[in-house]
Formats: C-alpha cells, sequence, structure tokens
C-alpha cells in the first residue's frame, strides 16, 4: 500500500481494528493495497492529526499538477480541509469540517491570465448519535459557494442511518 498517495484512507476504530484502503477502489480484488504501477497515483502533500480526551482535530492539503496540451500548458490546484469532532456525552458527538479547492490560472489563446476554474469552499456541520455498535445516526448541515460571476452556493441538509452488519 503506498501511504504516500492521497488516495490512501486508514482509519482505527474504537475497537483497535484499523482498515487501510484506496479510495479510489482500483484493486477491488485486494481493497488493502495498491494495483501495479497505478496511474492515479498522487503524491499526499501533508497531513496531520490531534487528538486529546474527547476531541479529534485533522487535516490534509493535497497539491495536483496535470500537462494539457497545447498552448494551456501546466495547470494546477490546491485542496485542503479541516476536520474536528468532539464527543460530548457517551455514543454522542459534534462534528464539523472546513475545505477549499484553489485553482491555478492559465493563459488564455490572448495571453492573458484566466481562471482555469471557480475556486470552492464548504463548511459542515453535523451532530451524531451511535445508538449501538451497529446503528449511528447522523444529521448534518452543509453550506458550499463557488467563485465566478453566477453564485453558485449550495445548502444542503442530510439526515443518515447507518445500520452494519
Amino acid at each position: 500500500m503506498r501511504t504516500d498517495c492521497k488516495h490512501f484512507e486508514s482509519r482505527t476504530y474504537a475497537s483497535g481494528d484499523t482498515i487501510r484502503r484506496c479510495n479510489l477502489g482500483l484493486a477491488p480484488d485486494a481493497p488493502w493495497r495498491c494495483p501495479e504501477a497505478c496511474e492515479r497515483f498522487e503524491r499526499r502533500l501533508f497531513d496531520v492529526a490531534w487528538a486529546h480526551g474527547h476531541l479529534e482535530v485533522w487535516s490534509e492539503v493535497n497539491w495536483s499538477s496535470w500537462e494539457v496540451p497545447g498552448q494551456v500548458g501546466t495547470v494546477a490546484l490546491v485542496s485542503y480541509f479541516v476536520e474536528s469532532k468532539w464527543k460530548f456525552s457517551p455514543g454522542w458527538w459534534l462534528a464539523g469540517r472546513w475545505n477549499q479547492q484553489l485553482y491555478d490560472d492559465i493563459t488564455d489563446s490572448a495571453g492573458n491570465q484566466v481562471a482555469w476554474d471557480n475556486d470552492v469552499w464548504r463548511i459542515e456541520a453535523c451532530v451524531g448519535w451511535q445508538i449501538d455498535r451497529t446503528v449511528t445516526l447522523k444529521a448534518q448541515y452543509s453550506f458550499a459557494d463557488q467563485s465566478g460571476p453566477i453564485d453558485q452556493g449550495q445548502d444542503l441538509f442530510d439526515l443518515q442511518l447507518v445500520i452494519g452488519f
């Protein structure tokens, strides 16, 4: 497993079980390892996690670039997030997330610097209740905004019931 890939995920649960996998699912027969010579490998730039008592905070920064044929050349994207989770009572928690995608400027055919895409930011808040080891109930609110000439804000409310077996 390439732990330096931005698509690698590792989670350790309260039971002590640890799951390591590729978030893209490119090796379905062996999700715990990367496929040979994976073409989707992207180096993770930075991540950090901190926990103290009932509070957890983690963050990640990714930088990606691509070569585009023709006059465009190299384009780049920086994305990051900061998440936190506070367990305020047995089985109950509050969580929050801030993330942003910042797109590079490119040179158009007239030689002007223009936005490759519109920058995006999102903020989320969640309350959750783990009823028992196999049942979790979550309510989440998310607001997103995209820069550009058209206001593309988005409000989203989500209610989830997760049942494991």
